[in-house]
């Protein structure tokens, strides 16, 4: 070592001492010319390394290979190092930024295995299976007997098509006993719909790998599996409680508060609903300060939403306020000190929307005009989209953003973000849909904090001060469904841009008879709608119903078995009169709206977008207002349409009796669909909330302190 270089010296013996923070900050202090020395790089690397400071580490070997081309060592250890962060990046939900490091991890060293298995981990993260059995594909060729990559083999195999084979091999490898016991055999049989071996295997065998728990727990959840999800959960929620590792709070969430999107009957969404409720109990007396205060400060730990408790037609304010409660007690502990405080910043008011709901989607669609609206009317607006998706709708609202923020990584860094803006009034067009959003919504990172009706029922949070929502949409005394200050805007609300209407073309999958559309999804569905569609099967016979099959395969299976039940009692045949049909583009449900003569409203929970799409095809639509908001959308827009008269029912059995005439009249069918198209304008694009919500928004943020735009 050059005896000129005493500092690099005592670099070296800061090392050799495991004091490596000091030999870094020894080596940051020598002349940049010395810093370039060989051994100077070499002891950045190692200390480096000892830290686990991965980006650093790939820098410095980077300057290593290209110093010295021809040595083999360096590249590898790069790829190593990039394997390595590739895989934390991964973990961390960055997954886009893993698969780039875990390419160029295979670029640098071809053939390095554990980049392959990482890389096929996160293609398969991102959909692209076949991307992700051809890096599999590699490792196996490598390590053949790996019993973990044999198990993501199995699923790659069921997830692109072969789903036979895929359990053919499954079983062939429990047989053999060559399957890993534990976390990832379980995810694979819950990945093959075998949920309650899935919950049994977690339950019986010792856990490890707390990444992949979770895993199995949240394909659990997906499928809308309630007591496979608990059990699953509350066994790997165990891996984690005594240090409050993540995701301990979403894993108690899991085990103590979930639904089931598609209840068989009244009478299981009631028992759910009561176990819904005593989760909130069991939650609020396990989580004390102390337990709390253990947490690792991700607010990743407490993603969740009530998301199907509004489908059960009931007012959740009391359950959904015990709920915010709760979160909020949780979050001031994983992302302390954001609140805004100190004097606020001069300038024009400033107004931020969180979401990902900035792309082209029902929400994006609904609210992405009201980005635009403010800035044109003086407000400084800034746009916060939650990756990963963003497309030509996001790059057009991030021009009409003052500033535009699109956010892929952790949580916490996002709530510093947003809280760094300094915002007079923070925006939520919806609650509940990305699980993401809640723990944000819980701290206040504006001064003003505001939510929309993306997802129509309150959020419960004391920490969102207003509730934008439609005037014509909610009904009398609709404060008292809202823990916020309810702000109601004419129209629809929004300006919503009038959809194209479909050609009519004949629909070959359906039958000549009279079509009735029943749009819903699986878990909107409400069981109460179930003796509704019976009723009018087994009285017009030759009427078809017309439904989607969407959703995972156990939500589909189970309405079906629901609604073959009710029209089997009803004395109606199901096999000829449910026409399933398989989800498409929204071009294709236009043209399906078209074919078909009548839609039936969903009780409880009314059509939205589904029903602006039929109207805007001419399908009348038949509906019944509920209790609350979310079950008055379509009576709304029927009024402004001026066909309430002829299409609002007063109950549900005035909602039968009307289809059947209305099946029995073709004549007054089409003149209905020529006076829906006639009043169109009227419904889209018609601006009447627009005054009204810049006007709202000036006024919180006036009480923030802002001045008026």
């Amino acid at each position: 070592m050059s005896t000129a270089s005493p500092h690099l010296v005592e670099a070296l013996s800061a090392y050799r001492h495991g004091e490596f923070e000091r030999c870094l900050a020894l080596l940051d202090a020598l002349p940049p010319s010395v810093q370039q020395d060989l051994q100077a790089l070499v002891l950045r690397i190692n200390a480096a390394i000892q830290l686990d400071r991965l980006d650093e580490t790939i820098a410095t070997l980077s300057e290593l290979a290209a110093r010295l081309p021809d040595d083999p060592r360096w590249p590898r250890m790069q790829a190593d190092a990039l394997n390595r962060r590739g895989a934390q990046r991964r973990e961390q939900g960055r997954t886009q930024a893993a698969l780039t490091d875990l390419r160029a991890a295979l670029a640098l060293a071809p053939g390095h295995a554990l980049a392959d298995y990482n890389a096929a981990l996160a293609c398969e993260d991102l959909g692209d299976y076949a991307a992700a059995r051809a890096h599999l594909e590699r490792h196996l060729l490598q390590d053949p007997q790996d019993g973990l990559a044999r198990l993501l083999w199995i699923d790659l195999l069921g997830n692109t098509g072969d789903a036979a084979r895929a359990e053919r091999e499954l079983d062939a490898l429990i047989e053999a006993d060559a399957a890993p016991r534990g976390e990832r055999l379980a995810l694979s049989l819950a990945r093959r719909e075998r949920f309650a071996a899935a919950a049994t295997e977690l339950e019986q065998q010792p856990l490890q790998d707390l990444a992949i728990g979770t895993a199995c727990v949240e394909r659990l959840r997906q499928a809308g599996e309630p007591e496979s999800t608990r059990r699953a959960a509350r066994r790997v929620a165990a891996l984690c409680a005594d240090d409050g590792r993540s995701p301990w709070l979403r894993l108690e969430f899991a085990a103590h508060l979930h639904l089931d999107p598609v209840p068989m009957d009244r009478a299981a969404q009631s028992e759910q609903r009561e176990a819904f409720a005593q989760g909130l109990d069991a939650l609020a007396s396990r989580w004390d300060d102390a337990a709390l205060a253990r947490l690792q400060p991700a607010l990743e730990q407490a993603a969740w939403s009530n998301f199907y408790l509004a489908y059960q037609g009931e007012d959740d304010l009391a359950l959904q306020s015990r709920f915010g409660d709760l979160l909020q007690r949780a979050v001031r502990h994983l992302s302390p000190g954001l609140e805004p405080g100190g004097s606020r910043r001069p300038g024009p008011p400033r107004v931020g929307f969180l979401g990902s709901i900035f792309r082209d989607c029902t929400a994006g669609n609904y609210f992405g005009a009201w980005v635009g609206l403010l800035r044109r009317s003086g407000f400084e607006v800034h746009l916060f989209q939650l990756g990963p998706s963003r497309d030509a709708l996001t790059e057009r609202l991030t021009a009409d953003a003052s500033r535009f923020h699109f956010h892929e990584g952790p949580l916490n860094e996002l709530a510093r973000s947003i809280a760094a803006a300094d915002l007079d009034l923070l925006i939520y067009p919806e609650l509940g849909m990305d699980l993401r959003l809640p723990p944000l919504a819980a701290l206040r990172l504006a001064r003003r904090q505001a939510v929309a009706f993306g997802h129509p029922v309150t959020s419960g949070l004391d920490s969102i001060d207003a509730y934008f929502s439609c005037s014509a949409m909610e009904p009398p005394g609709a404060a008292a469904h809202y823990r916020e200050r309810l702000f109601t805007l004419p129209g629809l609300g929004v300006d919503y841009p009038q959809p194209m209407p479909a050609p009519t073309l004949e629909i070959g999958e359906l039958p000549a008879g009279p079509r009735v559309l029943l749009p819903h999804s699986a878990f909107k569905l409400h069981p109460d709608t179930d003796a509704v569609v019976a009723a009018i099967a087994a009285r017009c016979p030759d009427a078809c119903f017309v439904l989607f099959e969407g959703g995972p395969p156990r939500w589909a299976r189970r309405l079906r078995e629901r609604l073959g039940r009710a029209l089997d009692a009803a004395g109606a045949d199901p096999t000829r009169q449910l026409r399933w049909l398989p989800m498409c583009d929204r071009r294709r449900f236009q043209q399906i709206n078209r074919a078909c003569d009548l839609m039936l409203d969903n009780l409880h929970w009314s059509g939205g977008n589904s029903s602006l799409d039929a109207l805007a095809n001419g399908l009348p639509l038949l509906t019944c207002r509920g209790r609350f908001m979310r079950g008055r959308q379509s009576a709304a827009m029927l009024e402004t349409l001026g066909v309430a008269e002829e299409l609002v029912a007063s109950d549900a059995d005035d909602l039968v009796q009307r289809a059947l005439g209305l099946l029995a009249a073709p004549e007054a069918r089409r003149a209905l669909r020529t006076r829906i198209e006639t009043g169109l304008p009227q419904l889209f694009d018609a601006g009447q909330a627009r005054a009204a919500f810049v006007a709202a928004v000036a006024h919180l943020c006036r009480e923030a302190g802002a001045a008026a735009p």
